[in-house]
């Protein structure tokens, strides 16, 4: 879990938002802290396509060796795995969540995209969660990002 935090830290260091602490007025007077009206997301409910973690095992694979009725623990057969594809069409819903006029967005990250196999890190994925995150900054949005959320990668 070490180093799951410290992968984290230096995702998010790359780059530093305006936090709380940071956020004045314009014109220079203390205005006290920023509010943030945010909308949030998490990455296995919205990324889709998701086959290394914890929860797309339990959500297709029998149960202790039995499988729930229905054949899967998924009514309707609605799997996260389908997701709404966030993963490549983030900015279109960033752009959404701009024109509600949100200024934070919390996302999480995928663990098992970052870290598919223990010790091996997918440059690609880190990437690309600097690309979510930059986007977000283009969009004058503070990312607020989980640590961990909801899933693990397998080999945990």
């Amino acid at each position: 879990m070490r180093r799951v935090a410290l992968l984290s830290l230096a995702l998010f260091a790359c780059s530093k938002s305006p936090g709380p602490s940071d956020a004045g007025s314009d014109a220079g007077a203390d205005a006290g802290p920023k509010f943030f009206w945010s909308t949030a997301t998490a990455a296995y409910q919205v990324e889709g396509g998701l086959h290394g973690t914890d929860w797309y095992q339990w959500e297709y694979l029998p149960d202790g060796g039995e499988w729930p009725d229905g054949g899967f623990h998924i009514a309707h057969d609605d799997h996260a795995d389908d997701g709404d594809d966030e993963y490549d069409k983030y900015a279109q819903d960033f752009d959404l969540a701009k024109q509600l006029g949100t200024n934070a967005m919390r996302i999480s990250i995928e663990w098992a995209r970052i870290e598919p196999v223990e010790g091996q890190y997918d440059p690609a994925a880190i990437a690309h969660y600097h690309a979510v995150l930059q986007a977000l900054r283009d969009r004058g949005i503070t990312p607020m990002v989980t640590l961990q959320h909801f899933s693990l990668p397998l080999w945990i």
